[in-house]
């Protein structure tokens, strides 16, 4: 298949009007992403900064103490729904 053009214009709010959106909507979700860049540039040193103090002491070296070492919550809920899945199992064979 051949095309004989292609245009390439880039950018939300102009998708937004190319696509059939108002204006005003366009430039709405423009506003929104733009205060979602500018609100995770703006938080990004605090979060830095809170984690440097909670970790590191006075001699520039990590404290141990103060890093859990328990699973991330994710791999936790993996874990649990496992072993329900395992549990079930065995219930389910179990009655055959």
């Amino acid at each position: 298949m051949e095309r004989d053009w292609d245009i390439a214009i880039p950018g939300m709010m102009t998708g937004a009007i190319l696509g059939g959106s108002s204006v005003e909507q366009a430039v709405r979700l423009q506003m929104m992403i733009m205060f979602m860049i500018s609100s995770a540039t703006a938080l990004a040193p605090f979060f830095a900064t809170i984690t440097h103090i909670v970790t590191i002491n006075t001699d520039h070296r990590v404290r141990p103490d103060r890093i859990g070492n328990r699973e991330l919550g994710l791999w936790r809920a993996r874990t649990w729904a496992g072993e329900r899945i395992v549990e079930a199992a065995k219930g389910a064979y179990g009655k055959l």
